[in-house]
């Protein structure tokens, strides 16, 4: 089938450059998206080009000129033939599970030196409690889920198990130990409930603070590392409760070995309040419906439901000043050398 002035037939993706024809097979595509340019400083009607965008598996991108209906009829072919092929640019949006509200992709963000985080690659979020069979279709069929890494307490664990998936090795790496745990992390709205915890701005400051000092959590998110680097198909998966603190961090110190601007890593970072809004909202009106006086939960529901800036902010600054800089970090307390960092970036960039 031809698409504008590429073509594909016979398993390969076919196009002219210099005068000479030139092929790449369907099977080494694995990422395409579609690509939109405007006139500068003009409304969209202003449209200068659209153009399909494939990335093989020697991580070489090529581009091509061509109508929008054309680039997206030639995505859904290539979506067919290889089913490997992923398509699209998340940039840290949400998956669209049913049944978990804040699981997202990494991909498409782009580092410093210009290149992508790959995606269906690095996912992260909330726990997989009582996933429907559309969401692990979902996981495992589109996104070729191989692991997950399971960074809450076993408390936590007993009172929501992750749903086992066929085919997919668990990882139990919890960030905080058992005794941290109970102070600073209650985990899930039921053990914050029980416990009558409301967890103060305080407690959330020095939560931030020990994911950058504590020598325990430190070592955990050296074995998460671990376990990225030595991941050599698939993707994988790592989550706390809700997914937006231990995951937060946790994503935040990849994207920063990745080379991915810290301006991109908090917008990313902060792209959990709109995940997890209606979740705040559903949890507002079962209190009333309970009769409960919501005043006394404000603050409860703010820090169970939301993260604000200032908490990575606060990680950061913590770990600087700890350590004398990321670099030494990186090396001296992850153990990190700069050969296993150039493997994670050859894994998941492009």
């Amino acid at each position: 089938m031809r698409f504008g002035k590429i073509r594909i037939e016979d398993g390969f993706f076919i196009y002219t450059r210099h005068m000479m024809a030139n092929s790449i097979p369907v099977q080494d595509i694995v990422w395409g998206y579609c690509k939109t340019e405007h006139e500068e400083n003009r409304p969209e009607r202003f449209l200068l080009s659209y153009a399909l965008v494939i990335i093989t598996r020697r991580r070489k991108k090529y581009e091509f000129e061509m109508p929008e209906k054309e680039a997206e009829a030639c995505i859904q072919l290539l979506r067919a033939l290889n089913r490997e092929f992923v398509w699209g640019r998340p940039e840290g949006g949400r998956i669209p599970l049913a049944n978990t509200p804040n699981i997202r992709d990494c991909g498409a963000l782009s580092t410093i030196d210009d290149r992508q985080v790959l995606p269906h690659r690095l996912l992260f979020g909330g726990d997989l409690y009582h996933l429907s069979q559309t969401d692990q279709r979902i996981l495992i069929e589109d996104y070729h889920l191989k692991k997950v890494i399971d960074f809450r307490s076993g408390t936590e664990i007993l009172h929501r198990p992750d749903t086992e998936m066929p085919g997919v090795e668990y990882y139990h790496i919890p960030i905080l130990d058992e005794e941290e745990e109970e102070v600073l992390h209650p985990g899930n709205w039921q053990i914050m409930t029980d416990r009558g915890e409301e967890l103060s701005e305080a407690q959330m400051e020095e939560l931030y603070e020990n994911l950058a000092v504590d020598r325990y959590s430190v070592r955990q998110f050296a074995l998460f590392l671990d376990v990225l680097r030595k991941n050599d198909k698939g993707a994988v998966l790592w989550h706390g409760g809700i997914g937006k603190d231990r995951t937060g961090v946790a994503t935040a110190l990849l994207l920063t070995i990745l080379g991915v601007p810290r301006n991109t890593i908090r917008k990313t970072y902060l792209k959990s309040n709109g995940c997890l809004a209606d979740e705040e909202r559903f949890m507002r009106r079962m209190l009333e419906g309970k009769g409960e006086d919501l005043t006394l939960h404000e603050q409860r529901l703010k820090n169970f439901y939301t993260v604000d800036e200032s908490y990575l902010n606060r990680y950061f600054y913590r770990l600087n000043q700890h350590y004398g800089s990321m670099q030494k970090f990186l090396s001296e307390e992850l153990l990190l050398t700069p050969k296993e960092i150039d493997q994670l970036k050859e894994r998941y960039l492009v």
